[in-house]
């Protein structure tokens, strides 16, 4: 796997991802993807439309790096009124994170390589869709 994004400008560099065109103030189900290539111990804040989502996030999750494995942060995030996400990845301490705690890996340059985006399912069209398989069911037993 090839790194899409990477910060290595020094202190203070951030990986910053828009993403615009999306419904606004909807729930979105975020997924970011890891996976250093190497021993590297990468840690970072993650920020998602100004506030704190993940502070002091590794690229190693809680494992040990092996060849084969990857890691990922999962989250549910809402759009804003423009329909857009805003995620930044960098160095400590990103702007709202409570603690400040100081840089802790051996790497604080932030690392993504790759992001999936998919709106949750409203509770109503998902009740629609089970009241739509029971009326199936119930008619196939007839």
């Amino acid at each position: 796997m090839q790194d899409i994004r990477w910060a290595n400008g020094g202190a203070g560099q951030t990986i910053s991802v828009g993403v615009g065109g999306l419904t606004p103030n909807t729930p979105y189900n975020v997924l970011l993807l890891f996976n250093e290539g190497a021993n590297r111990d990468r840690h970072f804040d993650i920020g998602v439309n100004g506030l704190l989502a993940v502070d002091d996030m590794t690229s190693e999750g809680n494992g040990v790096w092996t060849n084969s494995n990857s890691f990922s942060y999962n989250g549910t995030f809402s759009s804003t009124g423009a329909g857009g996400l805003d995620i930044v990845l960098g160095r400590e301490p990103l702007p709202g994170d409570p603690n400040n705690t100081g840089f802790t890996g051996a790497d604080n340059n932030a690392i993504l390589q790759g992001i999936v985006i998919s709106r949750i399912p409203e509770p109503s069209a998902s009740a629609l869709l089970g009241l739509g398989l029971i009326g199936l069911l119930a008619r196939r037993r007839r």
